[in-house]
């Protein structure tokens, strides 16, 4: 280092700027002495820009050289300390302290003379609409370059739409010049899954995987955002080299917000917009929430708050209210009457005690669950068993208006179905259609008729594989399976 008058402050400095320097060797532009000579120049840029430089001294700091201690930067302290005060994010937070923790190990390790752990830049970020995975991305960037792996740390925001082509060869030069715009800075690649095909698709992630190695010498980060379940499909089905560039066990996965930050982001938006929400309609306003949490595939989190202050603005507007939040304000839909005897319905069906009295006890152990503070009890599904003609159909629909009076569920929305209409012709048609109904009835009931038909043949068994799989499944929670004939008597009526 000693060039141009220059000192070092530290005598391990050139060991480890060294070292840093070959990292690159091999990879394609490398440029030997050049590349010694590049590594003076940035550093005397950032030496020359420090507030205490002494220009009689010529003296080249560690910082200067290969950055600050993570665990010593205050511009890095700022970033974490904004991102500590987003509500929500618990697993994201805990993943960027761990990579915090990681490169304060990895300063203290060069300065030894050993070698780093290894940091992986590119990541996966899952999760629903709403969860601010674009916020954490511009966050990320920062949180890089204050690290020292980006020279920018600014974000380039893309879709899989933006990186596609119409012709051959198109895709790969889009994204070789997307990403040359996007060096020394965050890629971000929004609904990533799209990209999941044979054709351009490929193309496009063929290049990713080629063009990026996720070294801290790479000088651009790339984040592919979306749904876990489609991510991880494509993972599988594409080149093996995506896997190990987005590793599944390094994501950052974004969790809904539960009803207490629902809560905290209303208020927040409230206080943001000048609105006066009462309380009565912060508790309706979590109700519908609650109900479009239940009843969506991919719930909106923070943007359904946003629609649902949004629509209650215009009609408090409407309604001169101004800006005085009131719960005729927020509109749910078919809300239930808390005065109306839920069971009523059945008692204009013929020998429907037996139903009744079921129904009643699965609602007295939920009532005693909440009140107790308890784990509430799984909702089950149900076995329709009996004679053509005997009511299983429109029992159906009438318990599914019960259970979501009763707070059950979060619709009433009953989808029908028969054993026979759920089971393809081909391979892999089956299980597409199952998830078509199960998405369809999210929320609410999916009832299948003549279920005994998917106990038939090859089909019907694949069918009844990705039903029982649903029953357990996190996504449908809050849904509610009745069949007719299935065979399997969770419960019986």
């Amino acid at each position: 280092m000693q060039q141009r008058g220059w000192t070092d402050e530290d005598p391990r400095l050139t060991s480890v700027a060294v070292r840093r320097i070959l990292k690159s060797r091999g990879k394609k532009g490398f440029g030997n002495a050049r590349e010694v000579r590049k590594k003076i120049e940035t550093a005397t840029a950032v030496a020359m820009s420090r507030e205490d430089f002494e220009p009689s001294s010529m003296i080249l700091r560690f910082a200067d050289v290969v950055g600050e201690d993570p665990r010593g930067n205050a511009k890095l302290k700022t970033v974490l300390d904004k991102m500590e005060k987003k509500i929500g994010w618990k697993k994201i937070k805990e993943a960027v302290k761990e990579l915090i923790t990681v490169c304060g190990t990895n300063y203290q390790r060069e300065l030894d003379g050993q070698a780093p752990l290894p940091v992986f830049l590119n990541r996966l970020f899952l999760g629903n609409p709403g969860t601010g995975k674009t916020t954490c991305a511009s966050m990320y960037g920062e949180i890089l370059k204050h690290l020292g792996f980006l020279t920018s740390g600014e974000v380039v925001f893309k879709t899989a739409g933006d990186m596609g082509g119409a012709v051959v060869g198109e895709a790969q030069q889009k994204v070789l010049s997307i990403l040359q715009s996007a060096a020394g800075k965050v890629l971000v690649i929004d609904e990533a899954y799209n990209l999941d095909d044979n054709l351009y698709g490929k193309q496009v992630l063929d290049v990713l995987v080629e063009k990026i190695q996720g070294t801290e010498n790479d000088d651009i980060a790339v984040l592919l955002l979306g749904y876990e379940e489609p991510m991880s499909a494509m993972l599988r089905n594409q080149n093996p080299g995506l896997a190990r560039r987005f590793s599944l066990e390094m994501a950052f996965r974004f969790e809904d917000y539960n009803d207490q930050e629902l809560m905290e982001i209303l208020r927040l938006n409230c206080k943001q917009k000048d609105l006066k929400p009462s309380i009565e309609f912060q508790e309706k306003a979590l109700r519908k929430l609650g109900m479009l949490r239940q009843s969506s595939a991919n719930f909106g989190n923070a943007g359904a708050v946003e629609n649902l202050l949004k629509s209650a603005m215009l009609k408090a507007s409407a309604q001169g209210n101004g800006l005085a939040l009131q719960p005729d304000d927020i509109d749910v839909g078919p809300e239930a009457d808390l005065h109306e005897d839920p069971f009523a319905p059945l008692d204009k069906l013929y020998r429907m005690e037996t139903v009744k009295q079921k129904l009643q006890q699965l609602s007295n152990a939920f009532t005693v669950a909440q009140q107790e503070g308890s784990e509430l009890p799984e909702l089950g599904h149900f076995v329709f068993t009996g004679a053509p003609g005997t009511g299983k159909t429109t029992v159906a629909r009438v318990m599914a208006r019960i259970l979501f009076q009763l707070r059950l569920l979060g619709s009433e929305n009953v989808q029908e179905t028969s054993g026979l209409n759920l089971t393809g012709e081909y391979v892999g048609q089956t299980k597409k259609k199952v998830e078509e109904k199960l998405d369809a009835a999210k929320g609410g009931v999916l009832f299948i008729d003549e279920a005994y038909e998917l106990g038939k043949g090859r089909f019907g068994a694949e069918a009844c594989t990705a039903i029982v799989a649903a029953m357990t499944d996190p996504k449908y929670k809050g849904s509610s399976l009745s069949e007719e004939c299935f065979g399997r008597k969770d419960r019986a009526l």
